[in-house]
């Protein structure tokens, strides 16, 4: 069934979300809760956008486990005003979120972008979800990675810190 309720957080760039019907997987259906738009602003003074999906179960006052969500290519965000995410950023954001919203719990979160996330962030990060990682960007498409990161011998520091095989010690073990 459609229903034609506009979300009332608004949207970006002009896009409002719309509420489409209930989703039903047997017995009662639960309203599916239209997601929302954030714009937390950074300590970097940069502002980014952020879209929150609530369980349908969803109580105030009860913390959830959160899956951050981040594709960590350049310009392939889900929600996109061309700013460049970097996972210091993404963190950053969850936290000012959690602090805003009240009911993510952050000794719950996981998500992909996660081998680094697992090591940079471990006190955030507490289950990681890693479909098709680059562990070693020399051994990536060269075509995408030198267009964003030059060729390894002029950028030997860049491809050190950006390969997850150097924090393989840092890894939690539980």
């Amino acid at each position: 069934m459609r229903v034609s309720q506009t979300c009332q957080n608004g949207g970006v760039n002009g896009i409002q979300l719309s509420l489409m019907g209930y989703l039903h997987e047997g017995g009662k259906p639960e309203p599916h809760y239209c997601p929302q738009i954030y714009s937390p602003q950074l300590p970097s003074g940069e502002i980014v956008y952020a879209m929150v999906f609530k369980p349908h179960n969803f109580q105030l006052g009860v913390k959830y486990p959160t899956v951050l969500n981040v594709y960590g290519g350049p310009e392939v965000q889900t929600v996109n005003n061309t700013f460049k995410w970097e996972l210091n950023d993404q963190v950053d954001a969850l936290r000012i979120l959690a602090d805003q919203l009240g009911y993510i719990d952050m000794n719950r979160v996981g998500g992909y972008l996660s081998l680094m996330g697992l090591v940079h962030y471990p006190n955030v990060l507490k289950v990681a979800i890693a479909g098709a990682p680059v562990t070693n960007w020399e051994y990536y498409d060269t075509g995408y990675t030198e267009r964003y990161m030059d060729l390894p011998q002029c950028n030997k520091h860049g491809y050190t810190a950006g390969s997850v095989l150097n924090y393989i010690h840092a890894f939690p073990d539980e």
